[in-house]
């Protein structure tokens, strides 16, 4: 009897968990089904069932999954679905809709894997649907947001250059004015307004453009543009400028070099002035009495590499440790009383740190309030000689009008301001030039005249600049695809660099403009040159680059060892491992940049260059400079057979390069 109730206890246990488990599997969540391997539907849970509209009997044996799918997901079954799960067993994760009987779709995600027999052969599909109905509601609801977000960024991006225009165009015509004045006959005091007018003007640019500068980081449309220069003039120059600031506040200022610091590294010299500017500019502003102080202190020389600290220091009002961290922040200050008191826009720290992580770096604050502050910063830059700088302004203006004197010049510019002010420099130099009003008479006055070079304002009435300079290269019955064109503008759209490549022009000038600026860019373009004299312009080239087929003959070596000698210190040894090493590096380069090239990969090209512009510095390989310089510069833009000349150019520049190595590792 005992053993007949255990049976019976059996029985109804496994009863009671079959029962619970059908239940479990036709209530889930998600939708279960067994097909046969040709997809007929043999059993379906009613989760599936409820999702689809249909009933047991309509379904079970009646119809194959693929019957729930629109046309294209029926395609996207047979030739990938089925395919798939008959070779691996088994599929994941899959997008379709199925088709409801009342109308409309349900997306779904599908996964199925073969149940085989002992024999190894499939009898049996097991499929799992999940209902992902609210998850695409969510994409939509973020991919609207994105639109949104993109939108919201290009009205900025609007926004911004509008008002910068606004702005900066009463900034031009402020500094330009006050540059003239402090150039004539002036009393002392006299001397002295002219002085606070100008570093209160260039306060309020240095403001509005922090506000610019801030837009660009944020958006990533800022980087390095590095070169060759000599730290100690830089630091000297900054301190000169601010000197009158300190003077006025009865502050002492000072400078202290190191003597061991080798003066020339090879970095952006503009963004790193413009982290110690505002460094100092902060310093005297929060400092009532006693000193503010810029160091420069070589920690470690390594090779070509140097390490070494930048620190302002200051017996201002100092920075309690609880509010360090906050004033890193965007938009933010210690304290709103600091703000009220001080002024300024709470952006000039958040610049400085974000162009600091372009260098690899970050800037560090000790400080104690009521005692003072200590900012700093490490760099590593390699260092080297002087390279070729822009020819000054103070130089003798015999030896200056000698270089620009009988230049012929058009200025398109609207603003009567700016005209004065351009005009008065370009009298002084001995510059001749015309005057046009409006972008449908600077074409005319191009059509008609001879020019070595249009200074172009890009926001003009009647056409802009960027159509003026459209219709200049256009122009039928005159070749003017090699005057040079230069924007002249105060706009801050991001995107300029690429409309103005589009346009055909050849270089940019930005207002407010300091006179050795514009001086420097009629040196460099208004006198007719070999490298463009006998070609063809070509649309997609910026900074005045030329095409392969306009290069210029060069006398100069293909690449100089002196660096590589230098380093090594003659040691032939150590110099052969380094030329070995170059080659190796130059053949990899030179393969891979072709590569980046036919794949118009811009990105890959710039992580190329990066890599390479170091060495190609220590080689002065000037030629293979260029030959990359104009790879980038068309790689976006050219068409197939330009792009196929740019490439020719650069193989011979690196093949030449090569052999030159080569031929000095043999020896």
């Amino acid at each position: 009897m005992k053993d007949a109730k255990h049976n019976v206890d059996k029985n109804i246990t496994a009863a009671l968990i079959e029962e619970s488990a059908e239940e479990l599997y036709d209530n889930a969540p998600c939708g279960y089904l067994s097909t046969l391997p040709n997809g007929l539907i043999i059993k379906a849970n009613s989760t599936f069932l409820n999702w689809i509209g249909y009933e047991r009997q309509e379904v079970l044996s009646e119809k194959k999954l693929q019957n729930f799918f629109a046309i294209g997901g029926k395609i996207f079954y047979e030739t990938h679905h089925a395919p798939l799960l008959k070779m691996q067993g088994f599929v994941n994760e899959l997008n379709y809709e199925l088709l409801q009987k009342k109308g409309g779709g349900l997306p779904v995600l599908i996964n199925a894997v073969q149940v085989k027999d002992k024999a190894g052969v499939p009898v049996l599909i097991r499929v799992t649907v999940f209902n992902i109905t609210d998850r695409k509601k969510y994409e939509l609801e973020l991919l609207h947001a994105k639109k949104k977000a993109e939108e919201a960024v290009k009205v900025k991006a609007a926004f911004l250059s509008t008002v910068s225009h606004e702005f900066r165009t009463p900034m031009n015509a402020i500094i330009g004015i006050a540059n003239l004045l402090q150039r004539t006959e002036l009393s002392p005091q006299q001397a002295q307004y002219i002085e606070v007018l100008k570093f209160s003007s260039e306060n309020l640019l240095d403001l509005i453009n922090d506000i610019l500068d801030f837009s660009k980081i944020e958006s990533g449309k800022i980087s390095l543009e590095e070169k060759y220069f000599n730290i100690n003039h830089l630091l000297h120059s900054i301190v000169h400028g601010l000197h009158f600031k300190a003077e006025e506040k009865g502050l002492q200022l000072y400078l202290h070099l190191d003597d061991e610091m080798p003066p020339y590294v090879f970095g952006d010299p503009v963004k790193l002035g413009q982290v110690i500017t505002n460094l100092l500019g902060n310093a005297l502003k929060f400092t009532e009495q006693g000193t503010v102080s810029l160091h420069l202190q070589l920690l470690e020389q390594q090779g070509q590499i140097v390490r070494f600290l930048l620190m302002v220091k200051d017996t201002g009002i100092g920075i309690s440790a609880d509010k360090q961290e906050k004033i890193f922040e965007e938009f933010a200050q210690a304290s709103p009383e600091i703000g009220l008191k001080y002024g300024g826009s709470g952006l000039g720290l958040a610049i400085s740190q974000r162009l600091l992580h372009l260098f690899g770096s970050k800037l560090n604050v000790k400080s104690k309030a009521g005692v003072g502050s200590e900012f700093y910063f490490n760099l590593e830059l390699p260092f080297g000689r002087e390279e070729a700088a822009d020819i000054p302004i103070e130089r003798s203006v015999a030896e200056g009008n000698r270089t620009v004197r009988g230049v012929r010049l058009l200025l398109a510019e609207d603003n009567a301001i700016n005209v004065m002010v351009v005009t008065e420099y370009l009298d002084e130099w001995g510059v001749l030039y015309d005057v046009a009003t409006d972008g449908a008479q600077a074409v005319e006055q191009v059509e008609q005249n001879t020019y070595d070079l249009v200074l172009m304002d890009l926001q003009m009435p009647v056409l802009d600049g960027y159509r003026a300079s459209l219709a200049i290269r256009s122009l039928k019955n005159k070749d003017c695809s090699n005057i040079p064109i230069i924007a002249f503008t105060a706009s801050a759209r991001f995107d300029y660099k690429d409309r103005i490549v589009e346009a055909g022009i050849t270089d940019l000038l930005s207002k407010p403009f300091r006179p050795e600026d514009l001086f420097n860019v009629i040196v460099r373009y208004g006198a007719p040159s070999p490298a463009v004299s006998g070609g063809t312009h070509q649309a997609a080239v910026f900074n005045n680059l030329y095409s392969p087929e306009q290069a210029p003959e060069n006398h100069k070596p293909i690449i100089s060892l002196q660096q590589y000698l230098h380093i090594t210190k003659g040691n032939s040894a150590t110099l052969e491992k380094l030329l070995q090493l170059t080659i190796q590096h130059f053949q990899d380069y030179k393969k891979n940049y072709t590569e980046a090239m036919l794949g118009r990969d811009a990105g890959k090209m710039a992580e190329i260059t990066h890599k390479i512009k170091m060495t190609i510095k220590l080689l002065e390989a000037e030629e293979l400079e260029h030959a990359i310089q104009i790879c980038r510069s068309i790689v976006l833009t050219a068409d197939t057979r330009q792009l196929r000349q740019a490439i020719l150019h650069l193989e011979k520049s690196f093949d030449q390069a090569i052999a030159v190595l080569k031929k000095h590792h043999q020896k």
